[in-house]
């Protein structure tokens, strides 16, 4: 339908995010979870995760299994993490 063309389709959303991450990643292969989803959503406007019956972005980029996902604590928050993604 006219949403799905639009949007990140099932169809098309590994692709696309193969392709982000691919060009956007750093020289290990790395891209920060925030920056990816910012990409995401600049690339694809109307993306929203809870289509795909997720709260968190993280949450579905798990559920694709096409990653690796290493996280890092913040030393002065340690509740607070950053993610990163790696294609497997």
């Amino acid at each position: 339908d006219a949403q799905e063309s639009r949007g990140l389709g099932d169809v098309y959303k590994r692709q696309a995010l193969i392709k982000l991450t691919d060009e956007n990643s750093n020289d290990n292969g790395w891209i920060s979870s925030s920056y990816l989803g910012n990409l995401v959503i600049r690339q694809y406007p109307d993306f929203d995760v809870r289509v795909y019956g997720y709260k968190k972005f993280l949450d579905f980029i798990r559920s694709l299994n096409i990653f690796e996902i290493h996280s890092t604590s913040n030393p002065k928050n340690m509740t607070a993490k950053t993610y990163y993604f790696r294609l497997k």
